[in-house]
Order: structure tokens, then C-alpha cells, then sequence
């Protein structure tokens, strides 16, 4: 619990690195508490894109993604500034075809501008 709340504190205060070490703690203590790791994850993850810090935005928001959460709206959703990521700035369209298959698996939304988007790059190829 007190790693929960030292977690929560780092991230209301907008220190998402020190909410993922907080958050691991929890974590290697109690694993249904993984939401919390993988959203902050998600928020480092998109201050990262904001800072167009494109690498280290797609290593958190992938993490993100493989820790896994519960699917509440108020959590961060890593998806689709992923996709975006991959279709916008790094023109990866086979690993943007494979995330949106993915997230599809696992009844994830995305954004239909990103599937036109993606409709459209697979049909310039």
C-alpha cells in the first residue's frame, strides 16, 4: 500500500519515472496491481511523444502494452499514440498493421482516422 501511494504521489506530480520505479515495487509485491505500472508507462510514454522524443515514447507505450490493464477509460491507452507514432513519424506500416491486429485481439479501440490512415499507406504500397 504505501508503495501504491508513493506511486500515486510521484504521479499526480507529474514524475512518471519515479511512479514506474514505485509502481515496480508494488508490482514484484502484489501483480494484480500492474494497471498502475502499465499506465504509468503510458503517461511517460506520451510526455515522451510531446517532447517528439519518438524512441523513448515507443519503448514506454510498448511497455505499456505488454504489462497490460484493466481496460478502465480512465486509464492512459497507449494504442493508438503508438499507431500514430508508427504511421506519422517513423513510417513503420508493418508494425503499425501488427499493433492495430493486436489491439483488435484484444478488444482494444482505435481511432478510425488511424485505420484510414493505414488503409490508405498499405494502398500506396
Amino acid at each position: 500500500m504505501a508503495f501504491d501511494m508513493l506511486g500515486l504521489t510521484d504521479a499526480s506530480m507529474g514524475n512518471w519515472t519515479h511512479a514506474i520505479a514505485d509502481f515496480e515495487q508494488e508490482t514484484g509485491l502484489d501483480r494484480l496491481q500492474r494497471f498502475r505500472l502499465s499506465d504509468a508507462y503510458c503517461n511517460r510514454g506520451t510526455v515522451y511523444l510531446g517532447e517528439k522524443k519518438y524512441d523513448l515514447a515507443i519503448s514506454d507505450l510498448n511497455q505499456a502494452i505488454q504489462i497490460g490493464g484493466t481496460g478502465d477509460a480512465c486509464e492512459c491507452e497507449p494504442y493508438n499514440p503508438l499507431l500514430s507514432i508508427y504511421l506519422n513519424q517513423t513510417r513503420e506500416y508493418d508494425k503499425a498493421r501488427a499493433l492495430v491486429a493486436l489491439a483488435q485481439r484484444s478488444g482494444k479501440w482505435i481511432a478510425p482516422d488511424n485505420l484510414e490512415q493505414l488503409k490508405a499507406s498499405s494502398a500506396g504500397r
